[in-house]
């Protein structure tokens, strides 16, 4: 069994490893309708810690599947069809990651073409991890709160850590 302290310090290790930017690191780049304002996300940091996220920074929810927002990521997004093709039907039902605004709104960050895809196969909603405000800012560059230090402190404070247990757990069975 994990001290408390060792467990702390796998979620610093964790979330480390995960924020590092590689040639491999997914990016999503979103640029503000209003003001201009660009911001980075790191995806792949996401799709690894946002699942083990506590429920105060992270909702799970199913969002709908619409004509007029599938319409929407076909022209803003950059979809390609090479990639819509290969999706396998495991990969379609992974959940999506979006982010709520400070005002309210809501943008797939990830998983724009597993979307399109279940718009197509006749699907009405998709699971999807919705990060709330300010949390996302955490995987965010280009921006002063994220620095790898804040990030590792929330992580440390704000991780699931029953969901982070049971994983360690799990790994452990399977070791021995």
């Amino acid at each position: 069994m994990l001290t408390t302290q060792q467990l702390k310090a796998k979620k610093a290790r964790l979330a480390e490893e995960a924020m590092k930017i590689t040639d491999k690191t997914e990016i999503y780049t979103i640029v503000g309708k209003e003001d201009g304002k660009i911001t980075h996300l790191n995806i792949s940091a996401m799709n690894q810690l946002v699942p083990l996220m506590a429920s105060h920074a992270v909702m799970r929810a199913r969002i709908p599947v619409e004509a007029n927002h599938a319409a929407y990521i076909l022209r803003e997004s950059g979809i390609e069809e090479a990639r819509i093709s290969q999706l396998t039907p495991e990969r379609i039902e992974a959940p999506a990651i979006g982010v709520l605004w400070e005002d309210g709104t809501f943008n797939l960050c990830d998983g724009n073409h597993r979307y399109i895809k279940r718009f197509r196969e006749g699907f009405s909603d998709m699971h999807c991890y919705i990060i709330r405000f300010p949390y996302w800012k955490l995987f965010a560059f280009d921006m002063p709160n994220a620095d790898p230090d804040k990030v590792r402190r929330f992580v440390r404070e704000n991780w699931d850590s029953q969901v982070l247990r049971e994983e360690i757990k799990n790994k452990q069975l399977q070791e021995n």
